[in-house]
Formats: structure tokens, sequence, C-alpha cells
């Protein structure tokens, strides 16, 4: 999409309205539903187009009638839902005089953490996380949220009167907050409502509207009469309002302004939006209403009228009416004012428009709309959809903004916190049945990262999102796997087996996971060659990878390192560690502990995506392990090898590093077939069956 096009389509059609008219009437029968009702509005809004098709070839009249008629489309319903044929904006509605009740909240400020919660936070990248989690008091933290909403992930274990008041206004106020609010809305349930209830019944206000937002949410989730025996503690008076509260029509404006159809809507209006069954379309009037609706929601503040246009309406032409919204918001340049043209996405959006939407998040950064693209991502996670969040796992690896990349990595980790998973068990459930060679290809690198990670499974969980997997359980058994320190195989019959071919029975409590070479130890050699002879092509390097423990590397203290290579380890699997815009470190964090390397003097941080060419060099401090060089890649102007010096010093934290297997960053990893008691064999794609044998 363009913006700025529905002008500039406008112009040309009272400048040459005969060749107007002859292109519309051309394309017409070929267009998309979207499309043929922008053309039937410039028709009927372009007083010139009239006169044109009076002198038009009578094929030309005959498209243009057919277009403007609505020909092919369904008839217009007889008889509408109540709401879509009057909603409430369309009558005037008698006011209320809310009850006011002057109350202190109930409650104080503390913390309620999840299983294994506070320790995770310990080592969070996230400042107000990582400060909340060492010293355990609340006040710091909630006066940082107060300021600003940028330690949003910090709020969910925040409880009391204090963090309901954040919670509230953020609710109402703020987008990028949704998927945090809402997990404390989850974790507090009805405290919620009891710590908020006097802000709802206090005097008038922006807190009352936000408090009453609140008690709202959680009697969607708990039920009013949940929400009335929660605060009925506050009195009956107090009481009484809450009641008067949650007895609201959700239909209703409830202070609201009445919503308008704005101009740049107008041209998809003509749109044949279907009825459940598909024999019947909305009227003109109430798509209107329809539009009108979507101005009220929000992600965060649901409106009930879009819940009876999703019941009444059929699902596939409705996505196609909220993607028209959106186009047509776009290509009239996109008035901020009207920013729900994208938000209501989130309500009605298909495979089909989760795909075209994540494919605007990417293109947005590249037309200097960041912002936009950041909007669109938000509401990637709140369609709920499995597509949507593979769309935002996708985005977790995207390279064209640094924004959009770690918004969608917060809204991934909210979200798998949300379900008691961290992320890479999200990313489990995400993986489709089928793909293409590159999703194989990817699903291949998440493992090897899983590897290298040191990262575990539970027995139940290895059989259920790997073994059983059609995609991951073809990966799972071209490798070999570790359980509490035995290694083992899966074999053709999907039992377990041994590097002598002898069954293995795993415990129920065992840890899974995959096994490095450095952990094999003497029983390496045996595993590869049982690979080789059963003719198993690995979907990465597993076995026959280089690598090297902490313990067995030789100090480095002094050594020299090129600043571009530290950038460009630092824009994979290790992160920078800044003091202000300097890189002081580089740091590699696993689930034993972390690898730090640490120099001197600092460096100016990487400011593009693509690594720097700097050749200066930096020596290293305080050395206790080394990364490994890379493989040398032949000069293009002498023809001999030119090493990339990767010696930086790494220091394993004290107590932090158990078992450090320190190995080459992806991208200088070679990937080839085991090469033992196999000679000529090559690489084979990660899709690629190997040939099956009976065991032995």
């Amino acid at each position: 999409m363009t913006e700025r096009t529905g002008p500039l389509v406008r112009s040309a059609a009272e400048r040459f309205p005969r060749r107007t008219l002859r292109v519309i009437a051309r394309l017409a029968a070929d267009a998309d539903p979207s499309l043929r009702s922008r053309f039937a509005h410039v028709v009927a809004s372009v007083p010139a187009l009239g006169a044109a098709r009076e002198a038009a070839p009578a094929d030309v009249r005959d498209a243009v009638d057919r277009l403007t008629g609505l020909a092919d489309a369904p008839p217009e319903a007889a008889e509408l839902h109540a709401f879509l044929a009057g909603p409430p904006w369309t009558r005037k509605a008698p006011k209320r005089k809310k009850l006011i009740v002057d109350i202190a909240p109930s409650g104080e400020d503390g913390l309620v953490w999840r299983e294994g919660e506070r320790d995770r936070w310990r080592e969070s990248p996230d400042a107000v996380q990582r400060r909340l989690a060492e010293t355990g008091e609340p006040a710091e933290a909630l006066a940082a949220l107060a300021k600003s909403a940028n330690g949003h992930r910090a709020l969910p274990p925040l409880a009391g009167p204090a963090a309901a008041r954040v919670a509230a206004d953020w609710l109402v106020r703020l987008r990028s907050t949704r998927l945090s609010v809402g997990d404390w809305l989850d974790r507090h349930g009805l405290d919620a409502a009891v710590w908020i209830a006097p802000d709802a019944v206090g005097r008038a206000g922006k807190p009352r509207k936000a408090a009453e937002a609140v008690l709202r949410d959680v009697a969607r989730r708990f039920g009013d009469a949940m929400v009335l025996e929660a605060v009925a503690r506050y009195g009956e008076e107090a009481a009484a309002s809450v009641a008067e509260i949650l007895a609201v029509d959700p239909l209703d404006l409830d202070g609201r302004k009445a919503p308008k159809v704005p101009e740049w809507a107008e041209p998809v209006l003509g749109m044949p939006v279907l009825l459940r069954g598909g024999r019947e379309r909305l009227p003109r009037e109430a798509l209107a209403h329809v539009v009108g609706a979507m101005a009220l929601d929000s992600p965060a503040i649901p409106y009930a009228g879009l819940d009876i246009v999703k019941e009444q309406c059929d699902p596939a032409s409705l996505s196609a009416f909220s993607w028209a919204v959106l186009e047509s918001w776009e290509i009239n340049d996109a008035p901020a004012k009207d920013a729900w043209a994208l938000t209501q996405l989130a309500r009605f959006a298909d495979a089909d428009a989760v795909a075209r939407l994540e494919a605007l998040v990417r293109e947005w950064p590249d037309r200097s709309l960041s912002k936009r693209a950041l909007n669109g991502l938000e509401v990637l996670g709140a369609v709920e959809s499995e597509h949507a969040l593979r769309a935002v796992h996708r985005l977790t690896r995207f390279r064209g903004s640094k924004a959009v990349k770690a918004a969608a990595v917060n809204q991934l980790e909210l979200v798998a916190a949300g379900l008691g998973l961290d992320t890479e068990q999200l990313a489990d459930r995400l993986v489709p049945d089928t793909g293409t060679a590159a999703v194989a290809a990817e699903q291949a690198t998440r493992l090897e990262r899983a590897m290298a990670d040191g990262r575990t499974w539970a027995v139940a969980e290895f059989r259920e999102h790997l073994l059983a997997h059609p995609l991951l359980g073809e990966l799972a058994r071209r490798l070999v796997w570790q359980a509490d320190g035995t290694a083992f195989r899966i074999a053709e019959d999907d039992t377990f087996a041994d590097a002598e071919d002898d069954a293995v029975e795993l415990p129920e409590g065992a840890a899974v996971r995959l096994a490095h070479p450095v952990l094999l130890g003497g029983a390496l050699d045996a595993w590869v060659r049982q690979l080789a002879d059963y003719e198993v092509l690995q979907p990465f390097n597993q076995l026959g990878r280089p690598a090297h423990t902490a313990a067995g590397l030789a100090p480095l203290e002094g050594r020299k390192a090129r600043t571009g290579p530290l950038h460009g380890l630092a824009k994979s699997t290790w992160s920078a560690v800044r003091d202000g815009s300097t890189t002081v470190a580089i740091e590699r964090r696993f689930r034993t502990g972390t690898v730090r390397a640490d120099f001197s003097p600092a460096t100016a941080a990487a400011r593009t995506s693509t690594p720097t060419r700097s050749r200066s060099s930096t020596p290293c401090a305080s050395p206790r392990a080394s990364t490994r060089s890379r493989s040398a890649k032949p000069s293009p102007t002498s023809g001999r090898p030119r090493r990339r010096d990767y010696s930086a010093a790494c220091a394993a934290a004290p107590g932090r590093c158990s078992r450090a297997a320190v190995s080459r960053p992806p991208t200088a990893v070679i990937r080839s077939a085991i090469a033992s008691g196999s000679s000529g064999s090559s690489p084979r794609s990660p899709t690629g069956t190997p040939s099956p044998r009976t065991r032995r």
C-alpha cells in the first residue's frame, strides 16, 4: 500500500473522467471486494464521472452499473440484530448520576512471585526487573513505573493499591503495556478489584474512569457476584456504587463521544459484508455502525458491540472488510486520530490478514514508520490465534528494526509467562506440523542453540512436543540426546538406545538435553561410528564440531582483538555490556551460568545492523577463558588465508559457570556430515530422511 493514493485517484478522475471510467470498467470484474467498493465510491462521488458515463460505450456503462449496483452480491438483509440496526449512539441516552463514596483502600504494597520467577529476574536484562528481584522492595519499582512505563514488564508481581493505580492508568491510556497489565490482572484477580474499588467509587475524573475499567475487566473474568462479594468489606454504600458501575450496559457509550464515520472510510462502506450463512449482506448504514463500533474498541478495553458483529457476520467477509478499513486508512495518509483503524484488526484478522500485517510490520521501518510498525506488532500480539503468535515469534529474529525485534521478544516473553512457560517452551508449541525447507532449517538452528545453551526438557515434554511432533520428531531422530548423563538416540520404532544399541529407559523425573560433544567424553567416537553406520545425516554438526571447555583454555590476559568481530558477536548469541554509549564487555548467558569477555579500553557501541569494519585493536583484561577464532577465509588479493582474531578474554563469573563449553558463534559453525566410516558423504538438507536400518 502507498500512502496518499486516495486523493490522487480523485484528482485523476476529475481531470480525465472518460479515461478513468474506462479503466474502472476494465479492472472492476477481477478486483477484490475492497477495490470494487473504492471504485464504486469514486464513480458515485466524482460528478465528472457521472457525465462521462452517459457518453460512454454500452459495455463500459454496463460494467459501471453492475459495479455501483452490487449486481454480483447477495441482497441486503431485511432484518438485522438490534445493535446493527440502531446502536446506542444513534439515540439519546439519559444521564446517570454516579454515587460517590469516600473510602480508603484496603491492603498494603507487596510482591506476589510465580515459582522460579524471582530467580530468573535476577538475570534479567531489564534493570527494573533485576533491581526488584535483588531487593524485594516494591517501593522503588513503583516509583520508577509511576514516572515511566518503559519498565512495564516489572508490573505483574507488584501487589497493593499503588500497583493497582498504575495498572488502571496504563489499561486505559497505553497500548504498549497491554500484555503486562493483562498479566497483572490475571495474577491478582479479585484482589485487584479490592485495591482499586476506592478509586472507582470516588470523585469523577481520570482515576475513576480508569478504576471503573479495571472493575469491569475483573467482572468479565470472575463475574459480577464475586466482585461485589470482594468489595463488600467497604460497606453497603460502596458496594452499591460498584454494583451501579457493573450494571451499566456494555453497549452504552458511558460518557464517551458518539463515533463518526471518517471520510476516508466512506469508500469501503460499499463492500458486501455477509451475514452468517452467506445469503444476505449488511446494508451500508449497518456497515457504518460496524465502523463506529471499531472506533470504540481497543485491545485493552474491548467494546461489546464488536462481539455482536462477530456473532452475526460471516468471518471471512468480516476479516476482508476489516483489512479494507486498514487499507483505506493508510492510503489516505493514516490520520493519527483514527489509529483504531489498525488496532481493530486484532478482533477480525484471519490467517491471511495476519500474514499481510506481518509483511507490513517488516516494511514500515524502511518507510520511516517505526512507530506504526510497533503498533502493528502489538496488534499481532492481540490476535488470538496460533498464526499470530508464530508471526510474533518470527519477528523476534527481525533484523530490519531493533525496536521491533525487542518489542517482539518482550511480547513473546509476556505471553509465555502468562502460560507458565519460558519463550523456548512456547516456541516448541508454535512449530507447525509441516513446513518448507526453510522452516526445518530454522528449527534445526533452534535445536543447535538449545544444545549450546544447555536447555533441558522434562521427559513428558520431550515425548509430547519433540518426539511426537511431525517436524521436530524427524529432526530429533537424527541427534544424540542425554537424560541425566545417559546418552541415547531415538530408534526407528521410537524407543531409545545407547551407543551399543542396548535399550534405554527414561525415568519420568529425568532432564533430557541434547548431547554436547564435550559432555560425551570418551563415548564420542562410539556415537560417531554408530551414526555413520546407520547413515544418519544430522540436521546440524552436533558430534563433529570442535569445542573446548573453559578450564582447558590458556589465560589470554593482554591479548588483542579487533572491535569489528566483537561487535559482530554482540549481534549474534552474545550481548553487549554497555556503560553509557560505550561497550565495555560482551557476555553469553547460559542456563548454568554466564561467560563474559571484558576489554579495555571500551569501544563505541555499534550503530548499524552490520558489524563494523574497524581494524583498531582492543587489549583484553582479566581473562579466564577464550572464544575460538573463526575459520580462515581466503584473501581475495593474495590467496593466503585471512584469520579473524576472536581471542577476547572470557571471564566466567565465580560460582555461575558450572559447566561452560565455549564454542564458535553460529555464523562460524561449519555444517558437515559425520566423517567417520562414510568417506565421500556430503551434507544433506535438514528435511532429508536418512536410510532406515533395522536395529542391531
